[in-house]
């Protein structure tokens, strides 16, 4: 048992080090120096050497109590930070999943524009096999089903919903906790990483906006934060992608095992069937004729 907890212990403590201590310390350095260069002094290294000498060597900064304090606040004032990015990862979630307003509405109404004209080329009576290719790979791009999101990741995110629903007739939010129930632990675990890349993903772009007020004070941290910016995007954009097919697989594969253990029998075709019947079941509420608690 104490080696369990030892060892449960020791991984608790690495991540905590990566996700809140490390980058916390890491945006922390980066501020006390912003602020000590300065945009008069931006690239001022010595200036920096010196105040740093300066601070090590003051005689009040050497008591072993002083010193405790500091390292406390330090630390305490990393994990603060790297909660707050936990926090700002989730509100890029939300904006990601945002429907529109003002010119995000704008942008869904582009993005929808150029879908329709995309797909209206490679439906055309008179589109050849290459038309056909051509203009449904850049319809994809834009969005797989047709767009209602501002952006692409939230467009695709939705699309994993809508997609189940139409191809077996299922509603995956209520059905997601039982499914789960059934995966292997194999395919939970692959789901669970890709799940916190993708996090970690939106996290990154939250610590983008962080770096980017450091610019307040010191203006090269706007390159700081394009750069983090970029590989936000790169990185969303890819676990995106991983997260939506690994669910769809999910689905697509363990489907049928989850209507045996509920005593159903699945069809023979690629659609198993009892996708209402499950919905309604799953969904227990009272305004839907298909639920047992309809009222």
């Amino acid at each position: 048992m104490n080696s369990l907890l030892g060892e449960f212990t020791k991984k608790l403590g690495d991540r905590w080090a990566s996700l809140l201590a490390l980058p916390g310390l890491l945006w922390l350095a980066a501020a006390s120096a912003a602020v000590t260069a300065g945009h008069a002094h931006a690239f001022d290294l010595g200036r920096l050497r010196d105040r740093l000498t300066a601070f090590v060597e003051d005689p009040s900064h050497r008591a072993a109590g002083t010193a405790l304090l500091l390292i406390a606040a330090v630390l305490l004032g990393s994990a603060v930070v790297g909660q707050a990015m936990s926090a700002g990862g989730r509100f890029v979630i939300w904006w990601w999943d945002r429907a529109g307003g003002g010119w995000l509405s704008r942008a869904r109404s582009s993005r929808r524009r150029r879908w329709t004209a995309h797909v209206g080329m490679a439906d055309a009576p008179a589109a050849t096999a290459a038309d056909i290719a051509k203009y449904s790979t850049l319809a994809d791009r834009i969005c797989v089903i047709e767009p209602d999101r501002p952006f692409w990741i939230g467009d695709r995110v939705r699309a994993i919903h809508v997609r189940t629903l139409r191809i077996y007739h299922l509603d995956l939010t209520v059905t997601w906790p039982r499914l789960w129930l059934v995966l292997p632990e194999t395919t939970q675990t692959a789901l669970a990483r890709a799940s916190e890349a993708w996090a970690a993903a939106a996290r990154l772009y939250a610590w983008a906006v962080l770096y980017g007020l450091l610019a307040l004070a010191w203006y090269p941290a706007l390159l700081v934060a394009a750069a983090i910016a970029t590989t936000a995007q790169l990185r969303a954009r890819r676990t995106t992608r991983d997260l939506a097919d690994l669910t769809e697989a999910a689905v697509d594969v363990h489907y049928r095992e989850l209507l045996e253990l509920l005593g159903r029998s699945p069809g023979a075709g690629l659609d198993p069937g009892h996708g209402p019947e499950l919905t309604g079941w799953f969904r227990r509420t009272r305004w839907d004729p298909a639920s047992p608690l309809y009222e």
